[in-house]
């Protein structure tokens, strides 16, 4: 049974995850000016991968998939994992807008 939970929340930990690496593409995909078949190419990913990430199809992703995506869009793999600088980069801006 505790076998049982630790691996239910394992598979709920890498669920946000992709959660996030889907946010990630997403906003790559609009702050880069991308479409999906444009990121496929730059990332040598199909558009069909793409398109399952952005639609969260996919439940599960290759870390190798995740790094090709970090070089489309010239971040780290830690970025494509995590929402805290987006929701910097969108404090930046609105602070810009403000001042000017």
């Amino acid at each position: 049974m505790a076998r049982k939970r630790e691996r239910k929340s394992r598979n709920q930990e890498w669920s946000k995850v992709f959660g996030e690496v889907r946010k990630r593409v997403g906003f790559g995909l609009a702050f880069y000016g991308h479409t999906q078949k444009s990121l496929a190419e730059s990332a040598g990913v199909s558009a069909g991968t793409i398109g399952r990430i952005v639609r969260g199809d996919s439940k599960n992703m290759f870390l190798s998939t995740m790094y090709k995506l970090a070089v489309a869009f010239e971040v780290t793999p830690n970025w494509m994992m995590a929402m805290d600088s987006i929701e910097l980069l969108g404090k930046r801006r609105a602070e810009r807008r403000m001042a000017a």
